[in-house]
């Protein structure tokens, strides 16, 4: 628990804090040559503060303008980088395409090229066994009609 002494203390040094005045500085103070100066530092001309003030007020404009033209700029080249990367892919898309095409009519020709149709090994046979018994007969009649022949 607390002590009654500390108690004390902290409801004054509270109650300095809820009603301390706020404490107002001037902004500049006009003095004239030869008058004393209430502390060490540079004095300046209003035309020199005025300048200042232009060049403080218009600090923030020009940040605002350089950052606003380096977002632009990264925009830009995010952009430019994208459409780079769209027309590679468009290219390689249609090189895929076009190679696939190629390999499809290749394809459909070595099919068709397989699958022609062929004489049966039967009918193969059949033709011959006939081209073989009409080979002799002919040969058969040929030898007989020869030695037919009077010499």
């Amino acid at each position: 628990m607390r002590s009654f002494f500390e108690k004390v203390i902290i409801i004054y040094l509270s109650s300095w804090l809820i009603a301390a005045t706020p404490v107002y500085a001037q902004d500049s103070v006009s003095i004239k040559e030869g008058d004393p100066a209430p502390f060490d530092g540079t004095l300046l001309t209003h035309e020199t503060a005025a300048k200042l003030l232009v060049e403080v007020s218009s600090c923030d404009e020009k940040i605002e303008i350089v950052v606003t033209k380096a977002q632009e700029e990264a925009k830009a080249q995010c952009s430019l980088e994208k459409e780079m990367l769209n027309i590679t892919i468009d290219t390689q898309k249609q090189r895929y395409d076009s190679a696939l095409k190629l390999q499809d009519t290749q394809l459909d020709y070595m099919i068709k090229a397989a699958t022609k149709p062929k004489i049966s090994r039967e009918t193969v046979f059949i033709i011959g066994v006939l081209s073989g018994v009409a080979i002799t007969a002919v040969s058969a009649y040929s030898i007989s009609a020869a030695s037919q022949i009077p010499q």
